[in-house]
């Protein structure tokens, strides 16, 4: 079972992959269709259900521009704001 900490990283990411995809002002069909996945799929990434997995991280990167690094590490570092104690 993921802890709470997990669970708010996996939700920023999803929320850091849709600001990216708004500030390219795509649909999420459009982006899904870019990463190659289902809509559906995409959509709970952006909600925070499921982590992108490596091919479509692969796609962020290589289709989309999208710094995945900046990106986790953004969201590591909101994360430890709510949950300090848990490293």
């Amino acid at each position: 079972m993921m802890s709470e900490k997990d669970l708010l990283f996996t939700k920023l990411i999803g929320e850091k992959i849709r600001e990216k995809r708004q500030e390219m002002a795509e649909t999420q069909d459009a982006f899904a269709d870019k990463l190659g996945i289902h809509v559906n799929n995409y959509g709970n990434i952006e909600r925070g259900v499921n982590l992108p997995g490596g091919q479509t991280i692969i796609r962020l990167i290589t289709k989309c521009g999208i710094d995945m690094t900046e990106l986790v590490l953004e969201a590591d570092a909101e994360a430890k704001r709510v949950f300090p104690e848990e490293e």
